[in-house]
C-alpha cells in the first residue's frame, strides 16, 4: 500500500456548489446529441444536480 501512496498526488478540487454551474455541466454531458434514442425524463437534470451539490455539502460538513 505504501508504494500505491507514493506514486500518487492529491489533487483537492472544490465542489461546485451552485446549482445552475451543476446543471450546465449535467445538460453537457446528457444532451441529446449524446444519448440517441433514450428519454430523460422532465426536471431529471435538475434532481440530479441538486442531488450532486447536496450530498457533498453534506460529505464537506461532516468532515469539518
Amino acid at each position: 500500500m505504501e508504494a500505491l501512496r507514493d506514486r500518487t498526488v492529491k489533487i483537492d478540487i472544490p465542489y461546485i456548489t451552485k446549482l445552475k454551474e451543476e446543471i450546465h455541466i449535467y445538460q453537457k454531458d446528457y444532451n441529446p446529441d449524446r444519448i440517441r434514442g433514450k428519454h430523460i425524463a422532465p426536471h431529471t437534470i435538475e434532481m440530479a444536480a441538486m442531488w450532486a451539490i447536496l450530498s457533498a455539502w453534506r460529505s464537506r460538513r461532516s468532515t469539518i
